[in-house]
């Protein structure tokens, strides 16, 4: 394994992955707040876009 991939990661995978992360918590605390949903409706928006975007790449099937 090369030193510079983490668990698989290039190093702009991972930095993408942390931003989306990111990106995603603020939504999230977005979502609560400021439109005044619930929480699971909250969680959805978060997870649904990463689910499918999960499912979407090319490695998902070589799990």
């Amino acid at each position: 394994m090369k030193t510079r991939n983490l668990v698989g990661l290039s190093g702009f995978q991972f930095i993408v992955a942390v931003r989306r992360g990111l990106f995603y918590a603020f939504l999230t605390l977005f979502m609560l707040k400021v439109p005044k949903r619930s929480f699971l409706e909250a969680m959805l928006v978060m997870m649904l876009p990463m689910l499918a975007n999960s499912m979407a790449q090319p490695q998902f099937g070589a799990l």
